[in-house]
């Protein structure tokens, strides 16, 4: 290249880095202040442990919903353990969805001669 391309191409480069460029957002993207209107979806930074009712005198271990399950939104079956013998407690994809939310939610457990009574939040 000779030095009048090199000048005119190095004054072409100039002429565009002189006007300023305006990058916005699209109503698709996850950024919840964006003007395209839509809002991402609630996400939750830590695990929700659920507080499991005394019955039959005695309590479990197990109702916890992790981080990964709560931003997943989908339905989860927790396993509850403890006192010899286990429970399952079941939440739906909306419970998921409150729980993240921080709203509460009672869900009662799986029978094995007795249940129990797990709440979030």
């Amino acid at each position: 290249m000779n030095r009048r391309n090199f000048l005119t191409r190095l004054g072409f480069a100039a002429a565009w880095a002189a006007i300023p460029v305006t990058i916005s957002a699209c109503s698709g993207d996850d950024d919840e202040t964006s003007s395209g209107g839509g809002t991402a979806p609630p996400t939750t930074t830590e695990d929700v442990t659920g507080i499991v009712s005394i019955s039959a005198g005695h309590s479990h271990s197990g109702a916890v919903v992790t981080e990964v399950q709560l931003n997943s939104g989908n339905a989860v079956e927790l396993t509850l353990t403890g006192s010899g013998h286990t429970h399952t407690a079941s939440l739906t994809a909306a419970d998921v969805d409150n729980i993240a939310a921080d709203n509460t939610v009672s869900v009662v457990s799986s029978s094995s001669g007795h249940t129990h009574t797990v709440t979030f939040n």
